[in-house]
């Protein structure tokens, strides 16, 4: 470790014991002093740097204050060498908890603002590196951008909380907590490079891990993998992005875990061996099987929490070798008030898709082809869009019964006369709607496509009756029936037919295929 003499203004290596030293805390900008400057001493050139006035005046506070050693992350580190940016980023949370003062600089805070008024506004707040410098020194000093003080954070806790989201407790007292609370903390906070996203929470989160600059987000993957490895599940507690049927285990960034909320608390289930494989995230524990043999697809409830109540899950589902994230079940995470350890499927060495959701939603449908609904539309006639768009496949023009659907068809050469069609899926029972594109529901139905239901719909509709409704049930038992029926949207007449294409003495037979033609009136 290296630290700057207070009085020489020299750097000094230090390998074992360190000395009581004051450590900076700021925000980057042009001109800052390298340690190469440093090293060479503070001639006049380097002394010209607007950088250089910051290590002075931390230098300053601190010999003031009786610190003859500070620390100043721009000049401290030779990031010319791999070996020692890797070792300072995995102990850097260390040398700020070490720290007997942290003083942050803050160079937008003009020094005629209050803090009430300025601290919002202030960029230190906003950046990823500057969470664990606020975190994890005990004493933290703010200055304004003329170097006056301006407070402590054991003076403004209750402001500094309002602006980071993180709770009074957890700013006053550093305590051990779930890594998914760490991320919310971290959800609004940026860096310069990818990868920082993620080595910036190392500490906070106490992983060892390499640096690898140019692997862009999949270091993000690799700290939950080394998360995993510590047994913290809350990392699988994030909602799921509306548009995505399924997705891996893993989020993509901090800021999936936006929403979250600050009061995840730590979750602590017995999983044997975590690792990754090529075949994905490989683990040995216990799951839920969600009432076997009624649903179209089975489902699966991975424990996250034994210790909380109601019970917390994550809703999977079986995806060739693999099992994968069901986002369209309430985002995929699931409460149960209900003792359902008779229900327990014991999962020997399974495997979990951790990320590339895109793969895993086009790999989906060699599997779902079987169950899946065709759409056969006449050539004057096209698909607009599909929400979700995970549940429509164009290339095939399949509709996947899985979760709820909304398909925008119409006329090729007139898209003003359009209609959707609504496919609300619950296990293997469909109610299949027809209604106009333009109808004032259709925002409604959009917005909240993964949780309407019929009796949602109906009242709806039931409060505009201009607007008709033909509606067709699709029972799981259906034997050599097809299905006509005509609706009348506006001067678009669509003509539709639902079709068995099963053998006639099959037990069960599934409708397969929707016919749509159109004639304008």
């Amino acid at each position: 470790m290296w630290l700057i003499d207070t009085r020489s203004m020299r750097l000094v290596p230090f390998l074992e014991e360190t000395p009581k030293y004051a450590i900076l805390s700021h925000t980057w900008d042009h001109g800052e002093v390298s340690f190469q400057d440093m090293s060479s001493g503070p001639t006049d050139i380097i002394k010209a740097k607007k950088g250089y006035s910051k290590i002075e005046q931390t230098c300053r506070i601190a010999l003031e204050n009786n610190y003859n050693y500070a620390w100043v992350d721009t000049c401290c580190i030779d990031k010319s060498s791999s070996a020692e940016l890797s070792e300072a980023i995995n102990s850097m949370f260390r040398w700020y908890k070490q720290a007997g003062v942290c003083y942050v600089y803050l160079s937008d805070l003009d020094a005629e603002m209050s803090i009430d008024d300025g601290f919002p506004q202030c960029r230190w707040f906003t950046r990823g590196w500057t969470l664990q410098e606020l975190l994890a020194p005990e004493h933290v000093v703010f200055f304004d951008s003329t170097w006056q003080f301006r407070t402590q954070k054991s003076l403004s806790v209750s402001l500094i909380s309002k602006i980071t989201r993180i709770g009074n407790d957890d700013l006053s007292h550093r305590r051990p907590c779930a890594a998914a609370r760490v991320m919310f903390w971290a959800s609004r906070r940026q860096t310069t490079r990818t990868e920082d996203m993620a080595y910036c929470l190392l500490g906070l989160l106490g992983i060892n891990m390499p640096l690898l600059y140019g692997e862009g987000s999949k270091a993000f993957i690799r700290l939950q993998e080394e998360i995993l490895r510590t047994g913290d599940l809350s990392i699988f507690h994030w909602p799921s992005a509306p548009n995505l049927t399924f997705s891996g285990l893993l989020a993509d960034s901090p800021q999936s875990f936006e929403n979250n909320g600050d009061s995840i608390l730590y979750y602590d289930i017995d999983v044997k061996e975590v690792r990754q494989t090529r075949s994905g995230l490989r683990l040995e524990t216990l799951c839920l099987e969600i009432e076997p043999g009624m649903q179209l697809i089975p489902h699966y409830l991975f424990l996250l929490s034994k210790h909380t109540y109601p019970y917390t899950y994550l809703v999977l589902q079986k995806n060739k070798d693999c099992f994968v994230r069901d986002n369209s079940i309430n985002g995929g995470i699931a409460l149960r008030h209900e003792n359902t350890s008779r229900q327990r499927l014991y999962l020997d060495y399974a495997y979990f898709a951790t990320y590339d959701s895109t793969k895993l939603d086009r790999d989906d449908w060699n599997r779902l082809q079987k169950q899946s609904i065709k759409l056969r539309l006449t050539d004057d006639l096209r698909v607009f869009d599909a929400v979700p768009l995970a549940s429509w496949c164009s290339a095939h023009s399949l509709l996947a019964p899985i979760a709820n659907l909304v398909i925008t068809l119409g006329l090729r050469s007139s898209p003003y006369y359009s209609a959707a069609l609504l496919l609300i899926s619950r296990y293997m029972r469909h109610k299949l709607y027809f209604i106009s594109a333009s109808s004032p529901a259709m925002p409604y139905i959009l917005s909240n496509i993964q949780t309407v239901s019929e009796q949602e719909i109906s009242h709806y509709f039931g409060l505009s009756p201009s607007f008709s409704i033909n509606r067709f049930d699709s029972p799981p038992d259906v034997i050599g029936v097809q299905n006509e029926f005509i609706v009348q949207l506006d001067r678009l007449r669509l003509r539709g037919v639902l079709k068995n294409k099963e053998e006639l003495g099959s037990a069960v037979c599934p409708i397969k295929e929707i016919h749509v033609e159109s004639s304008l009136i």
